[in-house]
């Protein structure tokens, strides 16, 4: 399998490099029907392919161990197919955890993304994680102003504040002045911009 590898960069204060924002320990993600079977072979030393030649199974993640402290940019680096998206797709829920412990803070506690119940991870998602996909998620109907607070609507917050709090952050990287524009009517930069502003809440 190809190696995964991770580098932290730390910008915090002395005490935040005490905690952890996200600790995973022995994560392993496996796609498909016979997780308990591919594990096995996994644990014997079986490569990648003979796990899908045997199961069908594929290995998205193995034995993956990353500590994140707060205050932590960390980056993945890995070739293609080395599983660097199914790992952060676990991170928020959207990979199942097939073994092992994946935390995730939130205040003072410590969540375990792998067993948590769904309105915990409902939480989660909507409190704690942010994501943005390789692939531009927005919704070409909505104004810029209106995709970059779609997920303060999703919290129930006001039309009005709401609003507010958007042009705010557009203002931060200099796309204000396309708050009514379209996501056919922005150059992909642009729309790379206000993607990554629309999770920053």
């Amino acid at each position: 399998m190809t190696s995964l590898t991770s580098a932290s960069t730390t910008q915090a204060t002395d005490m935040q490099e005490q905690v952890s924002a996200i600790s995973i320990r022995n994560l392993d993600v496996i796609f498909g029907n016979w997780s308990h079977d591919s594990l096995r072979m996994l644990d014997a030393g079986k490569t990648r392919q003979e796990i899908i030649e045997t199961t069908g199974d594929v290995v998205g993640v193995k034995n993956a161990s990353i500590e994140v402290k707060q205050g932590e940019i960390c980056v993945l680096m890995g070739l293609s197919g080395s599983g660097k998206s199914s790992l952060l797709r676990a991170v928020n829920g959207l990979n199942k955890v097939s073994r092992g412990e994946l935390l995730v803070r939130d205040g003072e506690r410590m969540v375990n993304i792998a067993e948590c119940d769904a309105n915990t991870l409902r939480h989660m998602r909507s409190k704690r994680v942010s994501m943005v996909f390789q692939k531009f998620a927005l919704m070409p109907w909505l104004t810029v102003l209106d995709n970059v607070a779609f997920g303060l609507e999703m919290q129930g917050i006001d039309k009005a504040t709401r609003r507010q709090m958007a042009m705010e952050k557009l203002k931060m990287v200099g796309l204000d002045e396309w708050h009514d524009k379209y996501p056919h009517e922005l150059s992909g930069d642009a729309a790379t911009g206000w993607t990554c502003e629309s999770v920053r809440y």
